[in-house]
């Protein structure tokens, strides 16, 4: 008994440095993202949170940054709930993104219409604009009044020696960042059937890298040749690095 009194007493009275709990807890919060990013993919929590910054409220930020923002809450909460032991500490920067999936759940996005029959995607008027900006209204009134669709073929040129097996196809709103339609597909051929207004068309194939192209929707049938390039990272890591992935 006091052997294990001494020990409890020792225990009480360590107090990690501010420096142990801010390489400690930032760790853990940098594990956490990390993990959430390779086994998340598009469920993670960087671009969930990004995207609902930009269609919410037009923040543009760069997926970075939001991963430095949540770093620096995983520190911030080891300060505010301190504990005694460095195990603890790199646990408690780890759980701020339990905090950060529950406030943005993760979406399912409509497929890119592939007939003329299907439902075109329609935009959302979730950002803080809408409340002061009547043209807003008059904009996505008119996309629906005007619901013309034009054929868009897509052609993938993957590199010498590599295979499409498939291929993540993204319409992104060019203002807003907000997506508006996506499907997955294989092969290196697609097809979509889309009103005629300005994309983001976002292209993610697995070892190439991310490509993202404004598609030129003049005539009746467009078509439109995207070349790959190769590379090492995986895709989840290329949306965050990716400057294409923030305005």
């Amino acid at each position: 008994m006091p052997v294990q009194a001494t020990a409890s007493a020792e225990e009480s009275a360590v107090k990690l440095s501010n420096l142990t709990i801010i390489l400690y807890g930032g760790f853990g919060a940098a594990v956490a993202i990390l993990a959430d990013l390779y086994l998340k993919d598009k469920a993670c929590a960087i671009t969930s949170l990004d995207q609902k910054l930009a269609s919410t409220l037009q923040l543009h930020v760069h997926p970075l940054i939001v991963a430095f923002l949540l770093i620096s809450i995983g520190v911030g909460l080891c300060f505010v709930f301190p504990e005694k032991s460095t195990r603890k500490t790199f646990f408690r920067g780890a759980s701020v993104l339990t905090m950060v999936m529950t406030m943005t759940p993760y979406e399912v996005h409509p497929g890119i219409p592939q007939s003329p029959e299907q439902p075109q995607p329609q935009a959302e008027i979730r950002h803080l604009d809408s409340l002061f900006v009547p043209e807003v209204f008059a904009q996505v009134r008119n996309s629906v009044e005007a619901p013309r669709t034009v054929r868009l073929d897509v052609h993938l040129a993957p590199p010498r020696g590599k295979t499409v097996s498939r291929a993540t196809y993204t319409l992104l709103n060019p203002e807003t960042g907000e997506i508006l339609a996506q499907s997955t597909l294989s092969g290196t051929d697609a097809s979509f059937y889309v009103t005629r207004r300005d994309y983001l068309l976002r292209v993610e194939v697995p070892g190439c890298r991310i490509v993202a192209v404004k598609p030129q929707l003049q005539a009746e049938n467009s078509k439109l040749t995207i070349p790959l390039q190769a590379t090492w990272m995986p895709v989840p890591f290329q949306r965050v690095m990716s400057s294409q992935l923030a305005k």
